[in-house]
């Protein structure tokens, strides 16, 4: 499928944290390589997020090494993972964006690249046992490759930008929340590049912050920080190299925002940043997983683990992981 930039992004969601110490962490961080018995076959692109209404977290659809989408369901308990086998499922996808939207207890799945068409625009929402689409009043347009965060700030989930490649190649730039009933679009005041960026909540400042991305032409090193409706770029000391297909996700162990890899045309990066609200700094793990992009990242409250899996080497097909990492800040 032409325009699938990095493969598309597997999109996460900070778990269901409002509040959060001072910053922290002196010690040396490492990532740390699990083997658990069984595990999802090997995918980039995969939606995963920490669902708070059930305590799962829980890993949908991806691109397969074949470069078709994935309709399966998975939940991570800290030691294995486990396909679960819902009785209705959204159809298979790649790059769709999830995220658990604490006012109304949703986990909520929105578009993603099909088989049969280039993009979708359908809303699910899981309940534990089920996948339940949604019939929202109004909706973003079809897209793959968005980012999307709960805001606790406002109590609603954002979803910004897109791609579609289907009849003509569109970055988008729009900024949509949702309310726990349909989505509403918001004037757009912010980023320039509309694709393959990564959002979360950062729960110390109370803010969305997001990074990267690309917007057909370029890669983008620019931070944006949301608040309410109005965006403003921020200019941090220090910041990650231009890239998609990144991963990030707030870690309350740490009191940070954690960022990894990603990919710059055919550069790909295994490197770890920390946002501490006004800059980045580039951490020195003592181990690190490979080099990749379009891996899924998600703090999972239940375990008190920040967890990476899958992800591709290289650009094109047949390079796809399913390793499952931890990261101790």
């Amino acid at each position: 499928m032409a325009g699938l930039l990095l493969a598309g992004i597997a999109w996460t969601v900070v778990s269901d944290v409002t509040a959060a110490p001072a910053r922290a962490g002196t010690s040396t961080p490492t990532w740390n390589q699990l083997s658990p018995p069984m595990s999802p076959s090997v995918r980039a692109s995969a939606s995963m997020a920490y669902d708070a209404a059930t305590g799962q977290t829980i890993l949908f659809g991806g691109r397969s090494a074949g470069g078709g989408s994935l309709a399966d369901t998975w939940d991570w308990d800290g030691t294995t993972w486990t396909e679960l086998l819902p009785t209705t499922s959204p159809p298979a996808s790649q790059a769709a964006t999830m995220a658990y939207d604490s006012a109304s207890g949703q986990l909520i799945l929105f578009g993603g690249s099909g088989l049969t068409v280039a993009a979708l625009n359908d809303t699910w929402d899981w309940n534990g046992t089920n996948w339940i689409e949604l019939s929202p009043a109004t909706s973003p347009t079809p897209r793959f490759e968005a980012s999307m965060a709960y805001d606790a700030a406002t109590g609603k989930i954002v979803l910004f930008g897109g791609y579609n490649d289907n009849p003509n190649h569109i970055a988008f730039t729009d900024t949509w929340t949702w309310n726990g009933e349909t989505w509403k679009k918001l004037p757009h005041t912010g980023p320039k590049v509309g694709f393959a960026t990564q959002m979360t909540f950062d729960a110390s400042t109370q803010q969305l912050i997001l990074f990267g991305g690309s917007d057909l032409n370029r890669y983008s090193t620019a931070t944006w920080i949301l608040n309410g409706n109005t965006w403003s770029v921020q200019h941090p000391s220090s910041k990650p190299s231009a890239r998609g297909g990144t991963t990030i996700d707030y870690d309350p162990a740490s009191s940070q925002v954690v960022l990894f890899a990603g990919a710059n045309n055919n550069k790909f990066l295994n490197d770890t940043w920390a946002w501490d609200g006004s800059t980045w700094t580039k951490q020195s793990p003592t181990t690190s997983p490979p080099a990749r992009s379009a891996a899924s990242m998600v703090f999972d409250s239940t375990t008190s683990q920040l967890i990476v899996f899958g992800g591709q080497q290289t650009g094109g097909g047949g390079n796809e992981l399913n390793d499952t990492w931890t990261y101790e800040p």
